[in-house]
């Protein structure tokens, strides 16, 4: 009896052992099972990343022109109420999506298919949000907007015309998902900078020809209304006199923020500059006088170099 019963025993564990392993081959060789049974067990995961190859390829230009449109609107010195076009999308993303995801230090920005996505680009300092969803009393964004730059009676910036978001997606060039809903995107309208800090998509619905704000965002008539009323971002300016100083500071504090901020005070005394945040500008402002030898590395090649 008790050898029988060790039989039965070791029978149901090699069945279990054999069941595992095939489930495991099964989710290594195929991504989509992979996806739907992490998901379906309620664990939570991050996505495989799979470099810009093959299918993904034709979708690293879109994901460059949103990169380059957020930058141009952090770089930008009109500080809110501005638009940028990025450049065209695919009409068909080949169930493709795009997600722009707010991090600690900016956005970052991938396309995600079946559970694998791409590379990630980082967009550093720039956060993303949309004109949808509604203000500490209620009001819908959209219609805050509207009464903005709109209205005959038109305020700029009086009302919060935009909701930060931690993950928006792009699932078609026009569509975007926003809290898991799913909702039609003019692309004519634009990147909306709101402030310094947050580039802005817009939500729309099909009205009735007139302009129009609700809940649900922006009607679609708006487009011509909006691309009036707000002016491009403008690229930075530089003069010929402090073009060098100006871009090197900006790269400099640009690298510091991605690097945790910390080279400022733990490195520039090495170079020769002031052992706090001065030394960025210190440097920027005469990067000759780096002193060689001790100041190497990325901290010279960056903020030291012309």
């Amino acid at each position: 009896m008790k050898k029988a019963t060790l039989s039965v025993a070791a029978k149901i564990f090699l069945l279990v052992l054999t069941g595992f392993v095939v489930i495991f081959l099964m989710m290594s060789y195929f991504p989509p099972l992979r996806a739907a049974v992490l998901k379906n067990v309620n664990i939570i995961y991050t996505p495989t990343v799979e470099p810009v190859s093959g299918g993904f390829a034709f979708m690293k230009e879109p994901l460059n022109n949103f990169k380059s449109a957020m930058e141009k609107a952090r770089d930008s010195p009109t500080e809110s109420g501005c638009l940028v076009l990025p450049e065209a999308l695919p009409g068909d993303f080949a169930d493709y999506s795009i997600f722009i995801q707010k991090q600690s230090g900016g956005t970052d920005i991938f396309v995600e298919k079946e559970g694998i996505k791409s590379e990630f680009l980082t967009v550093d300092r720039m956060y993303p949000c949309a004109v949808y969803g509604s203000d500490g009393a209620g009001v819908p964004v959209s219609a805050n907007f509207y009464d903005n730059w709109l209205d005959s009676t038109r305020c700029p910036k009086c009302k919060k015309d935009f909701v930060e978001y931690s993950e928006i997606i792009i699932p078609a060039a026009d569509k975007i998902t926003i809290d898991g809903q799913k909702h039609d995107r003019e692309d004519a309208l634009y990147l909306y900078k709101a402030d310094k800090e947050h580039i802005c998509f817009f939500v729309t619905y099909d009205g009735d020809r007139t302009c129009d704000a609700d809940k649900d965002g922006i009607d679609d008539d708006c487009a011509n209304a909006i691309r009036a009323a707000l002016p491009d971002c403008a690229a930075p300016v530089y003069s010929t006199t402090t073009t060098t100083t100006t871009m090197m500071n900006n790269q400099c504090e640009e690298y510091s923020n991605s690097h945790g901020g910390g080279f400022a005070c733990q490195d520039m005394a090495a170079c020769g500059f002031a052992r706090d945040a001065t030394g960025l500008a210190q440097c920027a402002a005469a990067p000759d006088r780096c002193v060689k030898g001790k100041c190497t590395g990325d901290v010279y090649n960056v903020c030291c170099k012309r």
